[in-house]
């Protein structure tokens, strides 16, 4: 008898997404969204200027 084994598509299982709070060139605190695609590739889910309790939450 042949067991069957499933197959999993690593495109089909969605990346963990991380957050982080940084200041830009300019100095804008900025929230960002970011995956990990592979070693040394970052892709940006999006950004965004701090609200007021981020910015409190950053300078603590």
């Amino acid at each position: 008898m042949i067991e069957s084994m499933p197959i999993i598509d690593r495109r089909m299982i969605p990346p963990e997404k991380s957050k982080v709070i940084g200041l830009d060139t300019r100095w804008n605190l900025l929230y960002v969204v970011y995956i990990e695609r592979e070693e040394n590739i970052i892709r940006i889910i999006s950004a965004r200027k701090a609200t007021r309790q981020e910015r409190l939450q950053y300078e603590d």
